[in-house]
């Protein structure tokens, strides 16, 4: 909806810590502060707040694209992000000539690989699926770098179809929300594959304070299908008052304040545990020492995993590049 529908009433500003910062709201952002563009965490928050109904975030997408086809966009803070997922250093789809193809996306294998190789196997097993790894190409589409995120969803889709793949199993909620709509085969989450197969865990019960991530975090599709994988009497207490994990947007490489005042805020709740459903939630959450973090994944899964330290992450991710897959 077009920002000329703002009828400045302030509530984009009153529940967004990037807006509030900057003393601006959606209109002001847009007309008169468009370098500030890249602060802003896309987490969609303003709009179920708009009553004019207006995307906040598909309204930076694009000044962000505005800004890179002006030449405007500094890549300088985003240098190694471009070096890794622009043309993806570590794809692989040895493993991808299946009907059904697991993508485990970036950061799902850069933090639990062990879990990566289970849900491989696992699948194998129950589906006779496969396996590819790339990035889906959403931090570069957040850049602004739209010509180069069609090029990235053109090649998936090449590669799928060269290899005959029906449908596309998503571990990441943003590999998940970004991807479906945009490929020619089936977009499914791994909460409703292992539902399929009849993978339940029905010893995660009573309640549960939850992080939903920003994709998810209105409609709350995945959440729901999570709820069916566990026990009849778990109850979900969902964060609602806390917008994003910091992360979101690429903020962070260019406004660290915001990020850490986040995740100071949930700490401050004092909560004893906290559960996400996004790698990237997770490792902000334990680099921020926030208090026994949870993926429902790797507990549904019953899998063991130790927190990377130092470039282990990458390490991780790094090392499904060299493996061959059936």
């Amino acid at each position: 909806m077009s920002i000329e529908k703002c009828i400045q009433c302030g509530n984009c500003t009153a529940n967004c810590d990037f807006l509030k910062k900057h003393d601006m709201d959606l209109s002001e952002l847009y007309k008169e502060k468009a370098e500030l563009c890249y602060g802003c965490l896309l987490c969609g928050k303003c709009r179920s707040h708009c009553p004019s109904g207006i995307d906040g975030r598909e309204l930076v997408l694009n000044m962000r694209r505005m800004m890179n086809s002006q030449g405007k966009l500094d890549k300088k803070p985003y240098k190694s992000i471009i070096l890794e997922k622009n043309n993806y250093l570590f794809k692989n789809y040895s493993g991808a000539k299946k009907e059904t193809v697991l993508f485990p996306g970036c950061n799902f294998p850069s933090f639990f690989p062990k879990t990566t190789n289970k849900l491989i196997d696992l699948l194998q097993e129950k589906l006779d699926a496969g396996v590819k790894f790339d990035c889906c190409g959403k931090p570069i589409e957040e850049l602004g770098l739209a010509e180069d995120a069609k090029r990235i969803i053109h090649e998936i889709n090449r590669r799928l179809s060269d290899s005959g793949a029906k449908r596309l199993v998503t571990l990441c909620p943003n590999c998940y929300y970004f991807l479906k709509g945009k490929l020619d085969i089936e977009v499914v989450d791994i909460y409703s594959i292992l539902y399929e197969i009849g993978y339940v865990n029905t010893e995660i019960n009573g309640t549960y304070n939850v992080f939903a991530p920003c994709p998810d975090r209105y409609d709350k599709t995945i959440l729901d299908k999570i709820s069916k994988l566990v026990g009849k009497d778990a109850k979900f207490n969902v964060v609602e008052d806390i917008q994003c994990c910091g992360l979101g947007g690429l903020a962070s490489c260019v406004d660290k304040t915001i990020p850490r005042e986040l995740m100071q805020r949930l700490k401050d709740k004092g909560l004893d545990s906290i559960y996400t459903y996004c790698a990237t939630c997770y490792g902000n959450f334990y680099r921020n020492e926030i208090d026994d973090p949870h993926h429902f994944l790797i507990d549904i899964l019953n899998s063991r995993e130790e927190f990377p330290k130092g470039i282990g992450s990458v390490l991780n991710r790094a090392s499904f590049r060299f493996k061959r897959f059936k």
